[in-house]
Parts: structure tokens; sequence; C-alpha cells
């Protein structure tokens, strides 16, 4: 990893702004050390993502392994629309994240749908059965349970080793 993404390496814009402005964001993002991390545990995993979002402040980016990626739908090797789950803590309590890319096939834009779970199990560590959070409790906590981008390029980059898979040729990973 440490090859292909280090302090040598320049990503470059067309022009001075636009070059201010990605130099910002890819230091905001802590880009060439959460990328680098990335990178390393993609290659040996089979794969990871860079997954980017409006966290109600700035611009953000997530950093996710393969292992947490749910493909919908893929055409061509190419993955189009995807879910990735995470844990997130609010107020000291643990819940499962899932966050869903869809392409709607009319106009072609992606929505990002956000869905809370929590466990029903009381035990420490335990998931048990999972149900929704109520509606009030996106509002609550500053989430937006859909958010319409507007893009028709999805705010996920796939990073995976260039190698074919043996096990199954036709997967996009």
């Amino acid at each position: 990893a440490d090859l292909l993404l280090n302090e040598k390496v320049e990503i470059n814009a067309s022009d001075e702004y636009t070059q201010a402005k990605l130099n910002h964001l890819l230091k905001q993002v802590n880009f060439r050390v959460r990328g680098n991390n990335l990178l390393e545990t993609a290659f040996a995993m089979g794969g990871g993502f860079l997954i980017q979002y409006w966290d109600g402040e700035k611009t953000n980016q997530k950093y996710i392994t393969q292992e947490y990626m749910y493909p919908i739908t893929y055409d061509s090797g190419r993955l189009i629309e995807a879910a990735f789950s995470s844990q997130k803590v609010i107020d000291g309590k643990t819940y499962i994240y899932l966050e869903t890319h869809l392409r709607d096939p009319e106009t072609g834009l992606y929505t990002v749908d956000n869905t809370l779970l929590k466990s029903n199990d009381s035990k420490q560590g335990s998931v048990g059965s999972l149900q929704e959070v109520a509606e009030s409790f996106y509002e609550e906590h500053g989430i937006m349970p859909k958010w319409e981008t507007g893009s028709a390029t999805p705010l996920f980059q796939m990073i995976r080793p260039n190698v074919a898979n043996r096990t199954a040729f036709n997967s996009p990973w």
C-alpha cells in the first residue's frame, strides 16, 4: 500500500481553485493515513470502499472493508447499488447502522437510505433480534433517514486488488 499511496503521490486537479479545495478535503478526511490503511486492508481482504457523506458540519469519508458491504445490483463487474453496515454509538448505546445506496431506475440519481437498528437483547455485547428505531429518534439525533443526493454518481468507490476472483468469476470483487 505504501507504494500506491505515499508522500510522493500527487493528486492533481486542472485549476488552482479546485486543487485548493481538493487538498483541503483530502486533509479534512485524513486521506493520506486512512486511505493508505484501507488500501493495505483491502488488498489483504479482497476489497474495500470509500464512502463520502455529510456529517452535519462538513464533508467526511468512511473507510469500509469488504465484509461490511452487501451488493444489491451490479452489472458487468461494476457495482451499481450496495448496502454498508457498521456500528454507531449514540448516547452510550450501540446501534447497527445500515446505509443503502440505491439508484432510481427512472432518473438514474442516487438516494441514500440510513437505518438504525437496536437490539432487543439485554445481554451486553449480544445482538439478539433487531428492530428499527422510531422515526422521532432520527430527528432527535440529527440523522437523515433518506437523502436524495441529486447525483448520478454513487457516493462510494470500490478498492480492490487487480487479480481475478478464482472462486466466483462473475463476482464484482
